[in-house]
């Protein structure tokens, strides 16, 4: 895909990048308001580092290292007695993340910093875990000193006891048991000295003043922030969700336009058809709901201009394909064959609008309504269908089969054999002899024969044809075939023998560059909303062609081909 292909798939998803985009403003307003900035919050980050300082041994802070007294600041009770120290409603854990603790083993330092958006709060919550790590130490040192305290007395009581029963064991004894008593006593007396000796340490230990202590206190220094920040400020968070909401759009967008098959463009068509593109009919219509023949109704559009150029291409691809021969007037003359993959394709309102531009070259054109199943190409030239080809066909007796059914038109040189009632057969009836008869009735009585028949993919009705037409044509609307109907319809075609002139584009939006150049070179624009408001609301007393209005029982006057319409009427 090139950037002109990214700029239609944009162009033609506006709608999710546009709900994107406001989701990420809406997010963006509502994290700004739920986490209000306050005035003394610039946006900066505050760092504060409280200085420690061991004058003493290992020992005497009752650890086995000095790395132990680093992991115990962001751990155990430390932070919970700097949570109530500060009595805040922060948590411990939350606190501790704050938090970071340097230990050097050789200078005896250790440092804790905090960090803060706020000078004042990193300060005092480094030099509070600082105080706090240092009560920690003297009251875990004093409960350790106390209970060792207690085990010694404990030690020294069981010992006097014992050195008074040596002193009355040798009172009691003579000789040889007076010299082992005497013995056992002088070691009890040893033991308790001992102990005594330690006992007196610890309690004199106990006494002294802590040896870790601050050396310098914090002192809060700005930060230079690493990486990305978000702002902090509303029209930051802002502008911020403004430019990921359209990354996240287009991304959105692009990723559904691949996950799409339905073919839009002529590329996507000419590949999943395998199809020449003859034409690429943009939607018109003018904001008028009713069968109007836009070719004959505006002749200088931007669709009309297609439907010449679909007119060239058929000629052109006939020339090539069929093997034509020229009537015997020398002009141009065929038998086509115009179906759809499914029904909605917009194939009959294609044969309603190229057989007026065949007459603008001077060729005759009959029309035959071979959609049995839903036929409406009457409704655009104002015919009635209460009788037509099925009656024909049924009632044929070998004489002319569409003597009387082949009805003209508004339309100079058009004439339509409407389709009649809906058979119970239509199948039946389209592989009939009688219809063969009828496609060759009809060669001889105009140049271009436009055959309009069902859908190749719903009904089996128009394969019946296929072998005894010059060309076969396929509409299909953009936008609403996938690449695997594209595929079968060829498919289809092709095992049945068909000679398919080329694909028909129909309902190619009319901002494209294609529609939107049409319009340009032949100085129309299309319609804006307010001006097909006030031709909806004129449209009661204004015809919208040439065509005499459905219902009034009189026939049309002919319009001809390429003409202007009267002054006062359109």
């Amino acid at each position: 895909m090139d950037l002109v292909d990214y700029l239609r798939v944009l162009r033609h998803r506006w709608k999710i990048v546009a709900a994107t985009l406001l989701i990420a403003l809406v997010a963006a307003w509502v994290t700004t308001s739920v986490a209000a900035v306050s005035s003394g919050d610039t946006g900066s980050l505050f760092r504060a580092t409280t200085v420690l300082l061991n004058t003493g041994t290992v020992e005497s802070l009752g650890l086995n290292n000095l790395e132990t007294a680093g992991q115990l600041v962001t751990i155990g009770d430390v932070p919970q007695r700097v949570r109530d120290k500060l009595e805040t409603q922060e948590s411990a854990q939350s606190l501790a993340a704050k938090i970071e603790a340097t230990v050097d083993v050789t200078t005896g330092v250790v440092k804790i910093s905090a960090t803060s958006p706020f000078k004042d709060r990193a300060e005092d919550l480094a030099d509070t875990f600082a105080v706090e790590l240092i009560g920690f130490l003297i009251d875990r040192k004093a409960t350790n000193i106390a209970t060792q305290v207690a085990s010694l007395s404990k030690q020294l009581e069981v010992l006097a006891a014992a050195i008074r029963a040596a002193d009355a064991r040798v009172a009691r004894s003579i000789g040889s048991d007076q010299a082992l008593a005497i013995t056992e006593r002088d070691a009890k007396i040893r033991q308790y000295g001992f102990v005594y000796e330690f006992y007196n340490r610890l309690s004199a230990t106990a006494a002294e003043p802590g040896q870790l202590q601050v050396l310098q206190q914090g002192e809060g220094l700005p930060v230079a922030r690493s990486g990305f920040t978000a702002p902090r400020s509303r029209s930051g968070r802002l502008m911020l969700g403004g430019i990921l909401g359209l990354m996240a759009g287009a991304a959105v967008a692009l990723v559904l336009e691949r996950l799409d098959t339905r073919i839009r463009t002529r590329e996507e068509a000419e590949e999943s058809f395998a199809l020449p593109v003859l034409a690429e009919i943009p939607s018109f219509g003018h904001g008028d709901p009713s069968y109007t023949i836009e070719t004959v109704a505006h002749p200088s559009s931007a669709a009309t201009h297609t439907f010449r150029l679909l007119r060239g291409g058929i000629i052109q691809e006939a020339r090539l394909q069929s093997g034509w021969e020229e009537n015997g007037e020398g002009r141009f003359s065929g038998t086509f064959l115009v179906t759809s993959s499914s029904p909605g394709d917009g194939k009959t309102t294609v044969v309603a609008n190229l057989a007026p531009v065949f007459t603008e070259i001077g060729l005759s054109v009959m029309i035959l309504s071979c959609d049995f199943r839903r036929p409406e190409i009457h409704k655009y030239y104002r015919v009635s269908n209460q009788r037509g080809l099925v009656d024909a066909i049924e009632a044929a007796d070998g004489w002319r089969i569409l003597e009387g059914m082949n009805f003209r038109t508004a339309v100079r040189e058009v004439r339509l054999v409407p389709s009649g009632p809906v058979p119970q057969n239509p199948g039946e009836l389209m592989s009939s002899d009688w219809m063969r008869e009828v496609l060759r009735e009809a060669r001889r009585s105009a140049d271009v024969v436009l055959v309009d028949t069902a859908p190749i993919l719903a009904a089996s009705d128009a394969s019946n044809l296929l072998p005894h037409v010059d060309g076969v044509i396929v509409v299909s609307r953009a936008g609403k075939a996938s690449t695997e109907v594209a595929q079968r319809t060829t498919e289809m075609l092709r095992r049945l023998g068909a000679t398919t002139l080329g694909l028909v584009l129909n309902g190619v939006r009319s901002g494209s560059l294609m529609a939107r150049g049409y319009y340009e070179y032949a100085g129309d624009r299309p319609a804006s909303r307010f001006s097909r408001f006030m031709h909806r609301t004129r449209r009661g007393r204004t015809p919208t062609n040439g065509a005499a209005k459905a219902g009034d029982g009189q026939p049309a006057k002919p319009v001809r081909p390429g003409a202007q319409p009267e002054p006062g009427k359109k």
